[in-house]
């Protein structure tokens, strides 16, 4: 009994520190960040430090159960949890770093409840999910962008007790500024996403995709997601960094090969849900690059209309293009291979010859990458070999 109030007493230490952080003098006015006096919502003015029951408490009246963030004034102070008893230990941070999402960030006004004879400090903390698919990650990808939340993210209640909750690190006053996104910045963080998202796309196709693009409709499916990965092993970057709405594809791409698209630069692949808040929204082409588009370019782009290059038209380039390609691999230097193309029937034809039937076999493989709609005739012949007979 005696350690155990020796326990309880060493902990009280926290109260007066807490106090004094987070009181403020009675003149102290908040200002938002343009200067002009700032009024909170009622819900955002948490009841003064008072014992309650739990019924109480889970009843919102008198503490509210959730928040957004543009309601919180700088009263609140924001601080960062640690401790071997918070539930965000550190590998679970460290998980949720790799995919851009800052966790053990809390936001509180000072105030404490009391349940059960445990003191407990009132804070709100940003709802964030984390995606199943972070404990799939090798190590290959790089650490995503932390990107700041929106100011409609939803803050929910958490009581931490000031006897188990560990250290409160980096308190500093809630400034809206450094705290919440704006439009510029979400736009910003939208553009390297989408870029992201096109960069890997474009490298499954070239690849595994055998030069065609992945089954796609309205909307994304688990289904896509992995057939694409490794190549996009990142989930979030399916979802705008900042409201995680997921981009739509264009699915009139879906499975459509790279070569047959008559302008990439111009076709829509993948575009933001909903326009960002100065209307403008981002938009990904077929090449690669993002640019943010008013709505009367908007107008024009949903219409998500694909050329398509004629059988005439694509023979014409795939010829050089897989002639280059098989010049550039190693193993096919010493090989004389000629190819030729037509567009009706659609056919691509490799004559002449080359080192062993291996040789032949990675040439028709090439070949079938790159024109997987097309009919691949192989008339590769194996050079013969002179054997030296020795002297008897």
């Amino acid at each position: 009994m005696q350690k155990h109030v020796m326990r309880r007493a060493s902990s009280l230490w926290l109260l007066p520190v807490v106090a004094c952080v987070f009181i403020q003098p009675a003149h102290a006015q908040d200002t938002d960040f343009g200067g002009e006096p700032y009024v909170a919502p009622p819900e955002a003015r948490p009841a003064p430090a008072s014992a309650a029951n739990f019924t109480q408490l889970m009843s919102g009246r008198s503490i509210p159960l959730k928040l957004k963030l543009k309601d919180l004034t700088r009263e609140y102070r924001r601080i960062s949890l640690s401790g071997q008893s918070d539930p965000w230990n550190l590998q679970m941070q460290m998980m949720a770093a790799r995919v851009g999402v800052e966790l053990g960030i809390y936001y509180t006004r000072g105030q404490t409840v009391t349940l059960g004879g445990e003191t407990y400090l009132v804070a709100y903390r940003p709802q964030v999910t984390l995606p199943a698919e972070i404990w799939n990650f090798h190590g290959r990808e790089a650490l995503a962008e932390t990107t700041k939340p929106g100011p409609d993210t939803t803050l929910a209640l958490s009581l931490l007790n000031l006897r188990t909750s560990g250290s409160l690190n980096d308190v500093r006053p809630f400034d809206p500024k450094l705290d919440i996104g704006n439009t510029q910045e979400a736009n910003a963080a939208s553009v390297r996403q989408l870029e992201r998202l096109g960069r890997g796309l474009l490298t499954y196709a070239r690849g595994r995709g055998r030069g065609s693009l992945p089954q796609m409709g309205a909307a994304i499916t688990p289904a896509t997601r992995r057939a694409v990965y490794p190549a996009i092993q990142d989930p979030r970057l399916w979802n705008h960094p900042t409201t995680e709405e997921p981009y739509r594809p264009n699915p009139n791409l879906s499975g459509k090969n790279l070569a047959s698209v008559k302008n990439p630069a111009q076709t829509v692949f993948f575009y933001e849900a909903r326009p960002a808040g100065d209307g403008t929204r981002g938009v990904l082409f077929l090449d690669g690059h993002v640019v943010r588009v008013i709505p009367a370019q908007w107008q024009r782009l949903s219409r998500m209309t694909v050329a398509l290059r004629s059988p005439g038209e694509r023979a014409a380039m795939l010829a050089p293009s897989i002639k280059g390609t098989l010049n550039r691999i190693r193993v096919l230097r010493e090989a004389a291979i000629d190819v030729a193309a037509t567009g009706a029937p659609a056919v691509v034809t490799l004559s002449g010859t080359v080192p062993s039937a291996a040789h032949s076999r990675i040439a028709e493989d090439v070949a079938r990458r790159q024109a997987p709609d097309f009919r691949i005739v192989n008339r590769l012949k194996v050079r013969a070999t002179k054997t030296k007979t020795a002297a008897r």
